[in-house]
This record gives structure tokens, C-alpha cells and sequence, in this order.
């Protein structure tokens, strides 16, 4: 059972971005958006949920990982002192799980930037057009490399800023942890 579901998670890597792309084109382009009275291929949002789960393998492998490193003592403990389920893991896991949580969600934030091959195929607006997409257009002409350029370089300053907010907020988590961690250990 598990290996299945692990096995379908990261299904979305072996699949090629363009087929991604291809495959939610012909999936939604028959239903109609009624707000916007478009096909509900060419609205922005399927660019969001095609970014999301063509990069939702990154931060499942970091979510395991972190849940793999919290002791399953600390929650038989938890439970043993009478915490529900639900608490156990609100009040335990999560916060020990929250650093691999954010490294997913950064690393899948930062892969999904600069994802070119399913969005390609989705793009029907320029307006809606994902900052990868924008890179790659001006780059198609000489005298678009200059913005396409710096269009890289705003993609990289975002990914940095978005890993240095990602670290800053997991030392900030430790530094708040231990204290609860210290008077645990009776220290």
C-alpha cells in the first residue's frame, strides 16, 4: 500500500512537463469558466494546479523525510499523558515536522519558478504568463535578451529571498523550541 502511494506521488516526475501540459489541455478545455465564459484550460489557475503537482514530488520527499526524524516516543509520550491523536500530531509532529515542511514548499516554489515545458502549453494570455514563461519570450530575439536577462535575475533574487525567509523562519522555530526542549530534558 505504501509504496503505491509513494509510487503515484512521484509519478509526476516521470511524466514530461509538455505531456502535463498537453494532457490538462485536453482534460479541461471542454468546460466553460462561467465568471470569465473562457474554456477552463486557458484560466490561470491551471497553470497554478499543473505547477503544483508537477512539483508536489519535492516537497512529499521532504515532508517524509522530516516526519522519518520525529520519534515515534515522542508521541506514544504524548498519548501516554493523555493527548488525543489530533493533538499529538498539532502540538508534536507538526512542529517538529514544520522545517521539512518548508524546505518542500520552498524547493517546489523555487523548481516551479523557473518550470518552462508545462507552462508553455498553458499560456493563454501573456498577462498570465508565469515569470519562466516571460524569460523565455524575450529570449527568442535579439534585442530581448537584455530584459530576458534581467528577468533572470529578478527569478534568482526571488528564489533567494524566498530561501532566506525559509531559513530565517526554521531558526526561529528552533530558537523558540528550546527552551520547551531544555525544560523537557529537565535541564
Amino acid at each position: 500500500g505504501r509504496k503505491w502511494l509513494d509510487y503515484v506521488g512521484m509519478g509526476a516526475v516521470a511524466i514530461p512537463g509538455v505531456v502535463l501540459g498537453i494532457g490538462y489541455l485536453r482534460t479541461f478545455y471542454d468546460f466553460q469558466v462561467p465568471v470569465i465564459d473562457k474554456p477552463l484550460a486557458s484560466w490561470w489557475v491551471i497553470i497554478v494546479v499543473a505547477l503544483a503537482v508537477r512539483r508536489l514530488p519535492y516537497a512529499l520527499r521532504a515532508c517524509v523525510a522530516a516526519l522519518q526524524q520525529v520519534s515515534e516516543m515522542l508521541e506514544e509520550a504524548a498519548e501516554n499523558l493523555g493527548a488525543t491523536k489530533a493533538r499529538t500530531v498539532w502540538r508534536i509532529t507538526v512542529p517538529l515536522m514544520s522545517g521539512g515542511i518548508l524546505a518542500g514548499f520552498v524547493t517546489s516554489f523555487a523548481t516551479a519558478s523557473v518550470e518552462l515545458s508545462a507552462t508553455i502549453m498553458l499560456v493563454s494570455a501573456e498577462s498570465d504568463a508565469p515569470l519562466a514563461y516571460g524569460i523565455y519570450e524575450f529570449m527568442q530575439s535579439a534585442s530581448g535578451r537584455g530584459p530576458g536577462a534581467a528577468l533572470g535575475i529578478i527569478a534568482v533574487v526571488i528564489v533567494g529571498i524566498g530561501t532566506y525567509v525559509s531559513h530565517r523562519v526554521i531558526e526561529r522555530g528552533r530558537r523558540e523550541r528550546a527552551p520547551d526542549v531544555a525544560l523537557a530534558a529537565g535541564v
